[in-house]
């Protein structure tokens, strides 16, 4: 099983700044992504855990996917890739 999951800066509001929190992904395209809060902010008090929404791309701070392979970073990226060329991870579609 695949699950894709991305840390995204949402803006706080009054304190300045961004707060960084994880959202698991429902769908993705190239400028946005459909994901659910899966931790209670402190600091965006506009968002709850468990809320879905469409967010835009340019708040990405960070990315990790699960995969029957493993779990894959930023600084493990490039495993990924080797993997799927190799045929050793069952592949679907990342995007929608």
């Amino acid at each position: 099983m695949w699950d894709f999951h991305v840390k995204l800066g949402i803006p706080s509001e009054g304190a300045g700044g961004a707060e960084h929190l994880w959202f698991d992904v429902q769908e993705a395209t190239a400028k946005t992504v459909d994901a659910t809060l899966i931790n209670q902010p402190y600091i965006a008090t506009s968002l709850r855990e468990g809320q879905r929404g469409t967010f835009d791309l340019r708040l990405l701070t960070d990315w990790t996917i699960d995969s029957p392979g493993g779990r894959y970073t930023t600084e493990t990226v490039l495993q990924l890739e080797r993997a799927l060329t190799s045929d050793r991870i069952p592949t679907r579609p990342l995007l929608h």
